[in-house]
């Protein structure tokens, strides 16, 4: 039986490539992290813990002197870095299919936040929530800067995503990640999420090769098989859609439920498995949105209502003071 997760992780091969970037400036890594590279033989059977990545992303940027660094080092990722993974990643016919293996087997590289693919007319987003914790801005941009450096190397054109979020405040310059990523990139955001159009997604892949993928997804199912045991909060999925849907009005449950894939009866059943109900969810997630909304002074108690699906704003401030005894203006 597998032992319990101690907790988040990401893959030693994270741990590499930052050891590979300090490598190219001319630097020793174990002089600047204080531990030697990670080897690369035999695949790990568990993650090198995420409150450890986050002290050595921070060992490297304050002896560099660069608060860019998840950027810079994000650049760097090459399909070998990413062992079994990489390999079955690049193999896929399309950038999509892809993408869709990366959602099944993304514990194996990085196990904070699970990913969910929220699919519209014509785009995807792929969203990570804040329930399991927020690592930090290093974190978040070396690795969404992985993601998007790496589908950059295996596709057979461009890819330019149509917008990028984080979930973290601002930095000084945010030019240079405009820069990076080609797109319009927004802080402070409620999820972090990235969005690529249809058409990127149906680029098919420089390396498609139908044999290698079977063998390496039956590589991965082994290296998941033996992956610590890890549950995923079904409550957790419905926060994650419920509040990508808020834009476009009040969100319903049949709506969450289509956006998982589910029937709205399997939704409210699983959602009463785990002693809850969709409008408890709602309502959190508002309020987590809200608090987060109220800190940008630009926007206004009407704006707010809006991006919460509110149809007046009146409704958000007696929302706000049941969940709070204070109006909207007071959480500011």
């Amino acid at each position: 039986m597998a032992k319990s997760m101690p907790g988040p992780s990401v893959s030693p091969a994270f741990v590499r490539l930052l050891h590979d970037y300090l490598h190219a400036l001319g630097l020793d890594g174990q002089d600047v992290l204080g531990e030697a590279r990670p080897d690369e033989s035999p695949e790990p059977a568990a993650g090198i813990p995420m409150a450890h990545w986050v002290t050595l992303l921070q060992r490297a940027s304050q002896r560099l002197g660069d608060p860019l660094l998840g950027l810079r080092v994000g650049q760097t990722i090459q399909p070998q870095h990413l062992g079994t993974l990489g390999f079955l990643l690049q193999s896929m016919p399309t950038l999509g299919a892809a993408l869709q293996k990366l959602q099944r087997y993304q514990r194996l590289v990085y196990d904070q936040t699970p990913m969910l693919q929220l699919a519209e007319a014509e785009y995807v987003d792929l969203v990570w929530g804040i329930d399991y914790g927020q690592p930090g801005p290093l974190v978040d941009e070396t690795s969404i800067t992985v993601l998007i450096c790496y589908c950059r190397a295996i596709a057979a054109g461009p890819v330019v995503p149509q917008c990028v979020q984080f979930v973290n405040p601002a930095p000084r310059d945010t030019a240079a990640y405009r820069a990076a990523y080609g797109c319009p990139v927004e802080f402070t955001a409620p999820v972090t999420r990235v969005r690529f159009d249809l058409a990127t997604l149906a680029q098919p892949l420089r390396s498609a090769n139908a044999e290698l993928s079977a063998l390496m997804e039956r590589q991965a199912e082994q290296l998941l098989a033996r992956w610590p045991a890890h549950d995923e909060p079904f409550v957790m999925q419905v926060r994650t859609a419920t509040g990508a849907l808020l834009h476009d009005g009040e969100p319903t449950l049949p709506r969450v439920a289509q956006r998982l894939g589910l029937t709205p009866r399997t939704a409210q059943r699983r959602l009463q498995q785990s002693g809850t109900r969709f409008r408890a969810e709602l309502e959190t997630v508002r309020r987590q949105m809200a608090e987060i909304y109220l800190r940008d002074p630009r926007l206004s108690v009407a704006d707010i209502a809006q991006l919460l699906g509110y149809s007046e704003h009146s409704a958000l401030t007696r929302s706000y003071r049941q969940w709070t005894g204070h109006a909207p203006r007071d959480g500011r």
